[in-house]
């Protein structure tokens, strides 16, 4: 599905965001708001971009990867084995955190995924969550282990 311009503002962004967050905690580096915004909106609009053009779904994934493990090691100055673990890591725990949230997301709410995925605004509603526990686990891996 083709993401809309609502859509990742309020959802890719914050969860790209997030996910750079996560990263940074597993790679034991100082949090810099900065550079996560930066970061963040970098990947979310690759991601965009991505999605417009006429490729199998997922390459953009693979490319946000890429380039996230890229962005930490050239301007955050991470090790290249650290920055691929970190970013692995934080990819994995983002597809968990998002399959899991959502699951219980619209077994509360009782909605299906298919009138979610029809409607842009739901679609953002039930990723809330997602991102709020993301970045949770970001401050909680950054105050328990760096």
């Amino acid at each position: 599905m083709e993401m809309s311009f609502l859509r990742l503002v309020f959802y890719g962004i914050p969860e790209n965001i997030a996910v750079v967050a996560l990263a940074f905690s597993f790679a034991k580096v100082k949090f810099d708001w900065g550079k996560f915004f930066l970061m963040g909106i970098f990947l979310a609009f690759t991601a965009f971009l991505l999605r417009l053009i006429p490729i199998t779904f997922g390459v953009h994934t693979i490319v946000c990867l890429g380039l996230l493990i890229f962005l930490l090691n050239y301007f955050v100055k991470v090790d290249l084995t650290r920055s691929i673990t970190s970013v692995l890591f934080s990819f994995i725990i983002m597809a968990i955190v998002e399959t899991g949230s959502r699951i219980l997301t619209l077994k509360i709410l009782q909605w299906s995924i298919e009138e979610v995925m029809k409607n842009e605004l739901l679609i953002i509603v039930t990723g809330i969550p997602e991102v709020a526990i993301l970045f949770l686990l970001a401050f909680f891996i950054k105050m328990k282990f760096v």
